[in-house]
């Protein structure tokens, strides 16, 4: 007889919830699951990932996700180093 699978735990739960609002496009979902990725919280840490959840969010004008994407365009985490565009989020937030 096969194993049982486990049920999901609460945090299972919980990021799925935070991955379907990211994937309808809320900004302050986007942000949070950009920051997950960005520390290994919840998910395997993948920076590429951060910094393309924090972009979507900072176009819609999530101030924390302005400043983020600008941390990674200013040391070059998750894509190419870009001084100018990361003085311009700085700004914006």
């Amino acid at each position: 007889m096969a194993p049982t699978p486990a049920a999901p735990t609460r945090a299972d739960v919980q990021m799925a919830e935070l991955r379907r609002r990211a994937d309808r496009g809320e900004a302050r979902a986007q942000f949070m699951l950009g920051w997950c990725y960005d520390q290994g919280d919840g998910v395997e840490q993948d920076h590429f990932e951060a910094a393309r959840l924090y972009r979507l969010a900072a176009d819609q004008g999530h101030v924390g996700a302005q400043f983020s994407h600008g941390i990674c365009l200013r040391d070059g985490t998750g894509g190419t180093q870009d001084h100018a565009a990361a003085a311009r989020l700085f700004r914006r937030a």
